[in-house]
């Protein structure tokens, strides 16, 4: 049916009968559409259901473990965060233990998926007040982030970087929400080590095939990549250290 749409779009043959050559046009023309749709969405999960909302929370201890925080804090610092915000928050146990860590009186947290907000807004409200969080639902492809500008103190992204269509126009957002002297921090995996990340998947779960193919997308950016997003949305101080045998990498930047 797609194809058919797709070529009735092409061309107006009401008059006539498309050439070989025509339809052999019209048809390569699908095959790379389609493969353009497969390439890029196998770097893009879907978290909308209930049980890919609950397989996260499990998840969570093996994405931010020990060395995580061992390696954020030692890039962050450990003073105290009055406002932190995730961008890609998932079920918000990240930022539970960032207002933990850091002792924050309010964060925002802000995901595609309500299914996640949802959930995030449970776990939230076992540490802190309603009054202290702010979710918003937000496709981070089409729509600007609802921040004032200088008003976040530590801002967080982990494992986003890789799904969305343009990392850098959101490290421009981040920028510009940042307080002076604010900090981006980002976790994403990272391309130079596919044996490395092809053993952390299957280590979470994933099977090697699939962890195979995923590979390319979800470890498009090197950590030069990284830090070039930051460095052109105007950070400075730029720091870095891989994890997960190189498979991961945490970035900082700071609002100077």
């Amino acid at each position: 049916m797609f194809a058919v749409q797709y070529l009735s779009h092409q061309c107006d043959y009401s008059d006539r009968k498309p050439s070989l050559n025509e339809l052999i046009d019209i048809l390569l023309k699908i095959v790379l559409l389609l493969v353009k749709l497969i390439m890029s969405n196998l770097a893009k999960d879907d978290w909308s259901a209930e049980d890919r909302v609950q397989r996260m929370v499990r998840r969570y201890p093996l994405s931010y473990h020990d060395l995580f925080w061992v390696t954020l804090q030692r890039l962050v610092g450990s003073k105290q965060k009055d406002v932190i915000a995730d961008f890609g928050c998932g079920p918000g146990l990240l930022l539970v233990d960032l207002v933990k860590k850091y002792h924050a009186k309010y964060v925002y947290g802000f995901d595609e998926s309500e299914a996640m907000l949802k959930q995030a807004a449970r776990f939230l409200s076992e540490t802190i007040s309603d009054e202290q969080f702010t979710l918003q639902r937000i496709n981070f492809d089409e729509s600007q982030v609802m921040l004032e500008s200088d008003a976040i103190d530590l801002a967080f992204a982990g494992h986003m970087f890789h799904e969305i269509a343009d990392p850098g126009n959101l490290a421009s957002q981040v920028f510009t929400a940042l307080k002076q002297g604010g900090q981006f921090a980002i976790l994403d995996y990272i391309s130079g080590n596919p044996d490395g990340f092809i053993r952390k998947m299957v280590g979470s779960g994933m099977d090697e095939k699939h962890a195979r193919a995923r590979y390319p997308h979800m470890c498009k950016h090197s950590v030069d990549d990284l830090t070039e997003f930051l460095s052109n949305a105007g950070f400075s101080n730029i720091v870095f250290e891989k994890i997960d045998e190189a498979s991961r990498a945490v970035v900082v930047g700071i609002k100077r």
